[in-house]
């Protein structure tokens, strides 16, 4: 044994180092099963039930006629019949109509009802009733209906049908059209003559009944014209604006009250000012020559202390001496000089300014109170309108709910007559142009094509759920045999199984036939058997796929393989369920509507 055997289980590398190990030690019980277990999974997926789509599109549109009319008023019976597209394909009763066309339903009866018994079905039998509407239940839930394309004038209907047999979800997938296509062209007609009758019936009551209200109302206008429709309908939009003007009337009159009252307190501050500034003496200035004079005096000053003082020299000398007669000549210009001037700008004399600004405010003042005055004139004005206004209204207090009340019924029984006269016309002429061949057509998009592909189960899906199974039983095998293997293979294994400290142990002494045994066994039949496991797989695994994906090709390959004739494997198409009431039912079925609308 090696010394890292001895290491604690908790070091993460002997961790890493044991899983190693073991998985080098079973990787054959790893191969071997995950081989096996997912062949059986792709041989077992070729039972998975196959389930077919068959599809075809229509166009439903609107002639242009149609569209010219719809346009200008009435298409509530189109817009209803595009709500209810999902119930007129596969509704109950068009899902057994379509079926019936087609017989699709008594043969399923029929397979159903040979499976269990071989007598011929009862029609009358309550089982062929309960068989026949589970059948059709089942039918619906397989059948699809999905709008590709949608327009208010033309609309591209795909209807799906997913069955076990492609022809049957083919057959279906027709019948359904057809069936459509001829119960909207009836219920739409019969819709449009329904709604026409009750169009006209109700304009004829509506009409009456507006009549009466119309004279009942001119007799109560005659004898109290203040509740007349249009004197109270113009009154009111006067009384808000005029409701409106007072508001803001009396919010400019509070404004130019505060206004005046901080003007006429500025005026007398200002002519107080003014009054003050005239008894008062010139206003003056600092004089800037003698602040010059000050620092220049200044400056001599300390040049005769820094020549004393730095450079040694006596009040004798010429330098000391100039500049002391210099700071003598600028002392008697500073007292020469006076320390305030008077102010000579007309802009700076206040009290100029001071006059001038109370001279505006007066003309202020004065305009304020004439804006004052005219304001209250109109809020008086607007006041004796609004009260007058309310007097005329007064008058008809009395009898304004009865005419209120009956005015509301009026115009509701005015709407209510439009609407009934709206649709009639637009009806009219859209049932002659239905009657014309010019109303809704239905033309064929997309035939549905012979299905040679499932839908379900996917080929992917099914691939890795197989490779997953065997994956699965590879994990489980290697698991399994080694916990379930109780050989020593490490000293730390043999001290626990022991009971007692091991320093170290011998592996297998391995003879020279031993030897050979493992050779032949590692060289050529591990080889071999995984050879034959990979073929297995791969050829289970395409067999399954081509079954999917490709089925006439695998019926082809398997008719080949098993020695079947290619008459017998029918050319890899699925065999279809063949019945003479299909064959008759299919034979006899019409589609003449279908043929007029295709040829447009």
């Amino acid at each position: 044994m090696r010394p890292f055997d001895e290491i604690e289980t908790a070091d993460p590398r002997h961790s890493l180092a044991e899983a190693w190990r073991v998985v080098c030690a079973r990787r054959w019980w790893f191969v071997f099963p995950f081989a096996t277990a997912t062949t059986l999974a792709f041989v077992a997926s070729h039972w998975l039930p196959r389930q077919y789509t068959a599809r075809t599109l229509f166009e439903r549109r609107n002639d242009v006629v149609l569209s010219s009319l719809i346009g200008q008023a009435w298409d509530q019976a189109f817009e209803a019949q595009r709500r209810s597209l999902t119930f007129d394909l596969i509704g109950p009763s068009a899902l057994a109509e379509a079926v019936d066309k087609t017989g699709l339903a008594d043969l399923l009866i029929e397979n159903a009802i040979e499976n269990t018994t071989t007598t011929a079905p009862d029609p009358s039998d309550p089982n062929v009733a309960r068989l026949r509407s589970e059948t059709l239940a089942r039918l619906a839930e397989r059948v699809t209906v999905n709008t590709v394309e949608s327009s208010p004038q033309r609309d591209v209907i795909e209807v799906r049908v997913l069955h076990q047999d492609p022809r049957t979800a083919a057959r279906l997938v027709v019948s359904l059209r057809d069936n459509y296509v001829d119960r909207t062209t009836q219920r739409m007609t019969a819709l449009m003559n329904e709604s026409l009758d009750y169009f006209t019936h109700e304009a004829e009551q509506t009409a009456a009944r507006v009549a009466e209200m119309e004279r009942r109302l001119l007799e109560l206008e005659k004898g109290c014209p203040g509740v007349a429709p249009d004197f109270v309908q113009i009154v009111a939009a006067e009384v808000n604006g005029l409701s409106y003007e007072r508001a803001e009337l009396r919010r400019r009159l509070g404004e130019l009250a505060v206004m005046l009252h901080g003007a006429e307190r500025d005026l007398a501050v200002a002519e107080r000012t003014a009054v003050d500034l005239a008894q008062s003496p010139p206003p003056m200035y600092d004089n800037p020559r003698r602040r010059a004079l000050s620092e220049e005096i200044d400056r001599l000053r300390r040049q005769i202390e820094d020549q004393k003082v730095l450079h040694g020299k006596t009040d004798e000398h010429p330098t000391v001496v100039a500049l002391y007669d210099k700071m003598e000549r600028l002392r008697e210009e500073y007292a020469r000089t006076p320390d305030q001037l008077p102010v000579t700008d007309p802009s700076m004399n206040s009290l100029d300014t001071v006059v001038q600004s109370a001279q505006q405010m007066n003309a202020s003042l004065a305009a304020a109170r004439e804006q004052r005055s005219l304001t209250e004139a109109r809020l008086a004005a607007v006041q004796a309108r609004l009260d007058e206004i309310e007097r005329q209204k007064m008058g008809g207090v009395e009898r304004r709910a009865e005419h209120v009340a009956l005015t509301q019924q009026l115009t509701q029984a005015r709407a209510e007559l439009v609407t009934w006269r709206k649709q009639i016309d637009p009806i009219q002429r859209i049932i002659e142009a239905q009657n014309r061949d010019r109303g809704v057509r239905f033309i064929a998009v997309q035939e549905p094509n012979a299905v040679t592909r499932p839908t379900s189960p996917d080929a992917r899906i099914t691939l890795l759920m197989c490779l997953a199974v065997g994956l699965a039983g590879g994990v489980l095998s290697a698991l399994a045999a080694e916990l379930l293997d109780r050989s020593i293979r490490t000293a730390g294994q043999a001290a626990r199984s022991l009971g007692v400290p091991v320093i170290e142990t011998i592996d297998e002494i391995v003879t020279a036939a031993i030897r050979r045994r493992r050779a032949m066994r590692r060289l050529v039949v591990l080889p071999a058997a995984m050879l034959a496991s990979i073929a297995l797989v791969i050829g289970s695994g395409l067999s399954a796929y081509l079954s999917i994906e490709a089925p006439w090709l695998h019926e082809r390959l398997r008719a080949h393989v098993i020695g079947m004739s290619p008459a017998d494997a029918r050319n890899g198409e699925p065999a279809p369920v063949e019945s003479p009431r299909l064959a008759a039912a299919e034979s006899d079925r019409t589609e003449t509507s279908w043929a007029e609308s295709r040829k447009h």
